[in-house]
């Protein structure tokens, strides 16, 4: 029984590991500091596909989620479809979240296709220096609050300055199980030289 349990673990392992080999281009980044699950990282500028919108945490970003494929799946001008990248973010504006795709590399501003909806604007996102953790589970607040905290808390051990609000990055399907899932926050911290 147990065997056939490992065999169970390793045949799924094995479809999630294939399904990430599908290959989703990731945004890039370079490491300049790691301490275990917490990195510093500096990210270029990217374009995005991003909408804002009301609702609770743990809502939002499945509608948002929704739209923003939709756009990529054709429904725009000219019913293009774009591929899938990674992550997918999301960040608290006021009372409302910003969720965002990234748009593969090989586009800029003027190539990509105009959306369908309004409520989705194309635009450059500015890159720099975040501290980052990393950790699995669901995508729940309350997940999400205890590891911001826990970075913040690095954060300050380091002596960075914080110089804006924190990303929530999600780099998985909602069908990968909650324990394989790749989850982080990023914070935007000064970079040397600018304190």
């Amino acid at each position: 029984m147990v065997t056939r349990g490992l065999f169970l673990v390793g045949v799924l392992g094995g479809l999630f590991s294939s399904f990430e080999a599908v290959g989703y281009e990731s945004r890039a980044y370079e490491v300049t500091e790691s301490d275990g699950v917490f990195e510093v990282r500096d990210y270029p500028s990217v374009v995005v596909a991003e909408t804002v919108l009301p609702g609770e945490f743990d809502d939002v970003g499945s509608n948002a989620f929704r739209m923003l494929f939709r756009y990529i799946s054709g429904s725009n001008e000219p019913s293009q479809e774009i591929a899938m990248t990674t992550p997918v973010t999301q960040q608290a504006k006021g009372d409302r979240y910003k969720v965002a795709f990234l748009m593969p590399s090989e586009y800029t501003l003027g190539s990509l296709p105009a959306p369908g909806d309004e409520r989705i604007e194309i635009r450059s996102e500015q890159g720099g220096r975040f501290a980052c953790v990393r950790y699995s589970g669901f995508w729940s607040q309350s997940n999400y609050e205890k590891n911001l905290s826990r970075l913040q808390t690095w954060i300050s051990q380091r002596g960075f300055e914080v110089v804006g609000e924190p990303v929530w990055a999600r780099y998985d399907p909602p069908f990968k199980p909650w324990f394989m899932r790749r989850n982080e926050i990023w914070l935007p911290i000064a970079e040397p030289g600018l304190l």
